[in-house]
């Protein structure tokens, strides 16, 4: 799925259940990972004319109980850390889990506090649900300052 803005040279890019292939795999000039095969649910890639790019990865998980959570966050660590980009940017600029509530005491991994000094954290996001938020997180991560009215 591609979105281009007004004719300023950006380009967003979502791919779903994108591959980033093992190190092991020898294409580093491609998206892969420092260790093995890894394959988030989400990357949102952005280009602007004459810059190296970004991207962020989001993973969904359908956890409610605390411990599960706890576990899942972990994925984002090991995304944060092992996935490579070469042609957008190098590193994750950014990653999120999306999760249908927040449960026991994982508030502050929902906070735009934990978000912006670790550019990792959780956001409640269920169908019916208000996708604002991740949204709005996506734009500023990415650097788009204004999206054209739908």
């Amino acid at each position: 799925m591609t979105f281009e803005l007004g004719g300023d040279g950006k380009t967003m890019r979502v791919h779903f259940n994108m591959t980033f292939g093992s190190f092991f795999a020898g294409r580093r000039d491609m998206p892969h990972s420092i260790s093995g095969e890894r394959r988030p649910d989400i990357v949102v890639e952005s280009a602007h004319v004459g810059s190296a790019g970004a991207w962020m990865f989001l993973d969904a998980k359908y956890r409610v109980a605390q411990r599960s959570l706890y576990e899942a966050f972990e994925s984002v660590h090991i995304y944060q850390h092992a996935l490579r980009w070469p042609a957008s940017g190098g590193r994750a600029t950014a990653g999120y889990l999306l999760v249908p509530a927040m449960i026991g005491d994982t508030a502050e991994w929902f906070s735009p506090e934990f978000h912006r000094a670790h550019d990792c954290g959780c956001f409640v996001l269920r169908p019916g649900g208000d996708p604002a938020p991740i949204v709005d997180e996506i734009l500023a991560t990415l650097d788009w300052s204004s999206v054209p009215s739908a």
